[in-house]
């Protein structure tokens, strides 16, 4: 491993022991690593401030659950533009961002659940590996991501790398630890397309949390296939003309699965919003701390 990327390591590893929500990791020769927001305004953005906040921070402050996520991007991922057509005009940070903000606006409109980026980080992934488990592995072992250092934070790996289930030999867009099995908050992913992107960013996430694989007609964690011709999204027309998984179409959860997000043991409960309600400050004719309908 090189230098630079065992100085890289120490640096998150100190702050994750220090905060248990990792920001600026300083002294590192390339800036890699940063904070979307200052760690003032990721974790305590309670000044009262009679201006508008920005749309992101609004979220922050009507949020009833924050997940602080770490992005982490192999070098394949950090050419996204030039293999992603999609994302043309955006750098890999900005594209990361992208599908993390898209992947939590149905659940903070009706759930209250902000995925919030606090900082952004790279690996080195082998060419070697296929496998998806070996993967997500490797991920977690690089940037030594346990639950021990890293408390609730989660680590979301972006890869350029092709991922194969190689018990069936199948492509393999997503992929996360089974807290039943390893608790450790990692997802992994590498982006197909973008109007499933954030689909599948949200199902991976949500096994985090305890939500099974489902064959409902109507969950963002169904494995139940329907014929697409069209899609539309953003603005933008897609042509998809195939056979494509439920949980790529819709953010909505069966009860089954809702249950086990926000009531089941390894539910989303634990990462209640410490300033939520907290503060008087309205926004948009709204107090804040207001649950958003």
């Amino acid at each position: 491993m090189k230098k630079s990327k065992i100085v890289q390591l120490i640096g998150i590893t100190i702050i994750l022991l220090m905060f248990k929500v990792p920001s600026r990791v300083e002294g590192v020769e390339e800036p890699e690593v940063f904070a979307t927001y200052s760690l003032e305004i990721s974790t305590q953005p309670l000044e009262e401030d009679p201006t508008i906040p920005s749309e992101e921070i609004r979220e922050f402050y009507y949020a009833r659950y924050v997940v602080f996520i770490i992005v982490a991007a192999d070098e394949e991922f950090q050419q996204i533009s030039y293999w992603t057509p999609i994302y043309n005009n955006l750098g890999w940070k900005e594209a990361a961002l992208n599908i993390v903000e898209r992947s939590d606006n149905f659940i903070w409109e009706k759930y209250g659940v902000d995925f919030r980026i606090i900082g952004f980080t790279t690996w080195l992934s082998d060419n070697n590996i296929q496998s998806h488990e070996q993967r997500l592995y490797e991920l977690a072992d690089e940037l030594n991501w346990n639950p021990s250092i890293c408390g609730k934070t989660v680590l979301v790996g972006f890869t350029g790398q092709q991922m194969i289930d190689v018990a069936n030999g199948r492509d393999v867009y997503g992929c996360a630890f089974n807290p039943r099995k390893n608790n450790t908050k990692v997802v992994l992913m590498r982006p197909q397309n973008y109007p499933f992107d954030d689909n599948v960013l949200h199902h991976e996430i949500n096994h985090l949390f305890g939500a099974p694989e489902c064959y409902g007609d109507s969950c963002v964690m169904s494995y139940k296939k329907t014929f697409i011709t069209l899609w539309y999204e953003d603005g933008w027309v897609f042509l998809v003309g195939d056979n494509v998984y439920i949980a790529y179409q819709t953010h909505e959860y069966c009860y089954n699965c809702e249950w086990e997000v926000f009531n089941g043991q390894y539910s989303i409960t634990p990462y209640r919003n410490p300033v939520y309600g907290k503060t008087s400050v309205g926004y948009g004719g709204q107090e804040n701390g207001a649950f958003p309908k």
